[in-house]
Parts: structure tokens; C-alpha cells; sequence
């Protein structure tokens, strides 16, 4: 063996974690909010690991930034044509999980990519449909009041409900679970592909289709359920 080949593999090491230690950023511990200025907006979307709490009853276009004070400017805030997205560099460790408040008078989808979450209070809204979208291992947790919700996880997230609504359309692609037990909705379409599990509380109908070892668990005493298994999935009923 080369007797030098050890020695540039140590030094390879050592490049590439001096390398590591001048990216990643360390959060002071020094925790403040900013207020960020932006355009009005209908539609949300978290790129990262970031909590966005989505207020009604702050006042609208509201943006409020919590964060270590040397990591502020790696959280970015924008609106483009009506969509305000939130994103954190992901070389940055903050000392507490980086907080963004949101105020909106009405929203018509949220979504969020990686390992972000989103809280939404108490938001109801005067458009038709609300959609709902979490891919990868984010989680969305919601209360709606309004006429139709779409709910869509791609990968192993999570979306947790609840309120009510007339008709809900759930979707789930790979091992996310929907918890839909406290949204009372007069009407739910359920597809599952994969061992993503479901979980609804429906007052009149249930349709829709698993296809894998997905489960669907249905409340609320619907008088018309029509859901088609492929695979080792289960249906029940609490």
C-alpha cells in the first residue's frame, strides 16, 4: 500500500470538516421577532424546517419572524402573486424551532415540503375549496369551517384536522397518515396508495378506494360506505 494514501485520507477528513464547521451556523440563543413587510396573499407554502402558525385573528399580511438574531436573515419571506413563501437555509441550528406568525383574512392552500410544519387556527374561509398538501415528512395541523377541503400527503407527513366541512377529499401517496376524527364532514373521498393510514369522522357518505396495506377508519355513523381494498388494507368502523 501506498504509505501516503492514509495520510491524504485523514486530511480529506479533516478539509471536509473544516469544510462543515464554516457553513452550518449556530443560533446565539439570543431569541427576537421581526416584523416582515410583504404584499397581500391567499395561498402559503414552507420550504424547511420552519413552524408557521396561520392566525385569523392577526390582522392580514402579517408576517412576524421569531429566531435566534443571527439567524433571521437565513429565513426568508416572499409574496408572488398572491403565494407567501416561507423558507430556512438548511445549514442554520437555531436554539429553539424558527417561528413564523401569519395573518390572513382567508387562505385557499397550504402547503409544505420537508420537514416544515403549519398550524392553522380557527381559519374559515369564503372560497370553495380549501387544499391541503404535505410533502415529505412535514405536518399540517388545521380547523376549517367552509364547504370543501382537499388534503394530499406525498411521502410520511402528517395532517391533522379538525372542524367542519361538506366534502373531504383525501389523497395519500407512501406511509402519512391523515387524523381527520375531529372534522365533521357531511361527505369524504378517501384514496390510499401505500401504508398510509386514514382516519375520518363522516355523517353521510364514505367512498374512495386503498390500495397496499393502507387503514381507513370511519366515524360518525355514515349511512353509505363504497371503499374498494387492494391489497391488505383494512376499513372499520368505530
Amino acid at each position: 500500500m501506498n504509505p501516503a494514501k492514509p495520510l491524504l485520507f485523514i486530511l480529506a477528513l479533516f478539509s471536509l470538516s473544516q469544510l462543515q464547521a464554516c457553513c452550518f451556523i449556530e443560533g446565539s440563543g439570543e431569541i427576537v421577532t421581526e416584523d416582515r413587510c410583504v404584499q397581500s396573499f391567499h395561498r402559503v407554502e414552507v420550504d424547511g424546517d420552519v413552524v408557521v402558525i396561520i392566525d385569523a385573528g392577526l390582522e392580514p399580511g402579517t408576517v412576524l419572524v421569531t429566531a435566534d438574531d443571527n439567524l433571521l436573515e437565513y429565513v426568508e419571506v416572499d409574496v408572488d402573486d398572491g403565494l407567501l413563501t416561507v423558507s430556512a437555509d438548511g445549514f442554520i441550528f437555531p436554539s429553539e424551532p424558527i417561528l413564523v406568525e401569519v395573518g390572513v383574512a382567508e387562505v385557499d392552500r397550504v402547503q409544505v415540503s420537508g420537514s416544515g410544519k403549519v398550524i392553522g387556527r380557527t381559519v374559515a374561509t369564503n372560497r370553495q375549496t380549501l387544499k391541503l398538501e404535505v410533502t415529505g415528512s412535514g405536518q399540517i395541523d388545521f380547523a376549517v369551517d367552509l364547504a370543501r377541503l382537499e388534503t394530499r400527503i406525498t411521502g410520511s407527513g402528517a395532517i391533522l384536522l379538525e372542524g367542519r366541512v361538506d366534502l373531504h377529499e383525501i389523497e395519500v401517496t407512501g406511509s402519512g397518515d391523515v387524523g381527520a376524527s375531529c372534522l365533521k364532514a357531511r361527505d369524504t373521498e378517501v384514496h390510499i396508495s401505500g401504508s398510509g393510514d386514514v382516519r375520518v369522522t363522516a355523517l353521510e357518505t364514505v367512498f374512495g378506494q386503498i390500495s397496499g396495506s393502507g387503514d381507513l377508519e370511519i366515524a360518525g355513523d355514515p349511512h353509505l360506505i363504497d371503499v374498494g381494498v387492494t391489497g391488505s388494507g383494512d376499513v372499520t368502523r368505530r
